[in-house]
């Protein structure tokens, strides 16, 4: 680990919250364009920053993309995982397509390039399976430690915004949610129009 600076333990999606800024930023630590890197001069995000570059890579080369947040079963097939991954459109099948750019280390079986949908849930099945009561509480898990109602509510508002091009980064979540719980029917209808 001293080939990392401390300052750079944790993941870096926060600082560089767009696929241009991470790139930006990888050939500032090292301009050459190569695989064989240094790990210091690498760039660390998550499946977020991961499935930014993947999507902008798709469209730089002419394929429809976009990123999408939600709970990826397939990670560890005890509970759903909050997982960021790529939707991409395929002419062939005349569908989107799920793609994992952050699959390796977690599955052998899982196809990266097509993840069977009943595997992910975007952030809108999400919401709606645990409003339904289709995914218990407990089997919801977000990275930051939270489980069913808060959990189903960042997937839906970050996969909301994935939507609208606005991948917003970790920090960002909306103030105005916090406090927001499952008593407050107005809201749980607006969220279940937005997850619809």
């Amino acid at each position: 680990m001293t080939q990392v600076p401390e300052g750079r333990l944790q993941y870096e999606d926060d600082l560089f919250p767009t696929a241009q800024a991470i790139l930006h930023e990888l050939l500032r630590r090292n301009g050459e364009y190569t695989e064989d890197r240094q790990v210091r001069d690498k760039v660390h995000v998550t499946c977020r920053g991961q499935s930014l570059l993947l999507s902008a890579t798709l469209k730089a080369k002419g394929y429809a993309a976009r990123v999408r947040s939600g709970y990826a079963f397939y990670i560890n097939n005890k509970f759903w995982a909050d997982h960021w991954i790529v939707e991409y459109w395929n002419e062939e099948k005349k569908s989107w397509v799920l793609c994992d750019a952050d699959i390796y280390g977690f599955s052998d079986t899982v196809k990266p390039t097509d993840i069977d949908r009943n595997q992910y849930m975007t952030g809108g099945q999400t919401w709606l399976a645990f409003r339904s009561g289709k995914v218990k509480p407990e089997d919801i898990f977000y990275a930051g430690g939270d489980r069913g109602f808060k959990a189903a509510l960042l997937s839906v508002v970050y996969d909301f915004n994935c939507l609208m091009g606005n991948e917003m980064t970790f920090l960002h979540f909306p103030r105005a949610f916090d406090g927001m719980n499952e008593g407050n029917g107005e809201f749980l209808a607006r969220m279940d129009s937005i997850a619809s």
